[in-house]
């Protein structure tokens, strides 16, 4: 409660003083350490830890993840899988997020293999899109993206990012199209999307009317 709220000194506090170790209260203090960039401190508090759960891995590579260090996310990703743990949407996303940045298409697959017969939610659907998509994989992203059974701004913003950053602007535009079909309303950064597919195509008028739009 404390870490979420912000109140770092005070959740230290009650972390020092806390009597014996406790899994949750750990948990906490990493990711308040690695929400502040404190890696060391977070690395210190995992490592002494008696007892990990799926939420200590969870905050690990989600920690990683967000402060750009990706090879350590997908490491402690692997030692978690490998220790038996069941993933959490959190831990899953943030370690495609990881593959992602880093191009990691091998890791990637066996991730999305995972994940994808256990009725992936819109968030991780979205993550594996994006992942192929920046991995330079778009067909199989976009079979992902044909399979969601529902899609919000930011499923159809993965997909349209990864055919405008590809030169692929006819299938961006169709995408678009079907969102606004769907009456899901663009974002900022699908409308930025449409501006790139239009300058790759060649769309100069296309691209105004999209700009009018936003």
């Amino acid at each position: 409660m404390y870490a979420e709220c912000d109140a770092f000194e005070s959740a230290l506090r009650v972390f020092k003083d806390f009597p014996g170790p406790d899994t949750v209260v750990e948990n906490a203090m990493i990711t308040a350490y690695m929400n502040r960039g404190r890696i060391i401190e977070a690395e210190g508090v995992f490592n002494a830890m008696r007892a990990k759960d799926v939420a200590s891995y969870s905050a690990m590579v989600t920690g990683y993840s967000k402060n750009s260090m990706h090879s350590k996310a997908l490491n402690v990703f692997r030692d978690a899988m490998d220790r038996g743990f069941d993933p959490n949407e959190s831990m899953v996303v943030s370690a495609l997020s990881s593959c992602a940045r880093t191009g990691n298409l091998c890791q990637g697959r066996r991730i999305h293999a995972h994940v994808e017969n256990n009725n992936m939610s819109i968030r991780i659907a979205t993550a594996v899109v994006d992942m192929y998509a920046k991995c330079g994989c778009v067909r199989s992203g976009c079979e992902v993206f044909g399979e969601m059974p529902s899609k919000d701004v930011v499923a159809y913003g993965a997909m349209i990012s990864g055919f405008a950053n590809h030169g692929l602007a006819e299938r961006a535009f169709e995408v678009f199209e079907a969102m606004e079909q769907n009456n899901v309303r663009p974002n900022e950064a699908i409308f930025v999307s449409m501006m790139v597919a239009c300058a790759h195509a060649g769309k100069v008028e296309r691209g105004l009317g999209y700009f009018d739009k936003w």
